[in-house]
């Protein structure tokens, strides 16, 4: 993850026009997927001007595009399917003052 936060390295390939982002674990880590989803990507103060879908994956997980975008061109889709019939469980962090995010919950 490295030397700033996880909004920051967002923001940053968002103004470098990425549609979005993949945050790869730390090297040397070996949080499982389950563990990876107990991170909490916070909001540095930046927050409210990412406009780009993010996400945090594990290393393993992460290595496999690393690897494979040392060999070439790498397209990620990126699927928000909730599955029906299932009881689905999600967080919602926003910024107390997110327009964006009060919208959203209308």
């Amino acid at each position: 993850r490295g030397g700033c936060t996880f909004v920051t390295k967002v923001k940053v390939a968002q103004d470098k026009h990425a549609q979005a982002v993949v945050v790869v674990d730390k090297e040397g880590s070996n949080a499982n997927s389950d563990e990876i989803q107990k991170i909490i990507m916070a909001d540095d103060g930046w927050g409210n001007r990412i406009r780009i879908p993010s996400l945090l994956v594990s290393r393993s997980e992460g290595q496999k595009l690393i690897d494979a975008a040392r060999k070439g061109n790498v397209v990620v889709e990126l699927a928000w399917d909730i599955p029906r019939g299932q009881i689905v469980v999600a967080d919602f962090w926003m910024s107390a003052g997110s327009k964006e995010s009060s919208e959203f919950l209308k």
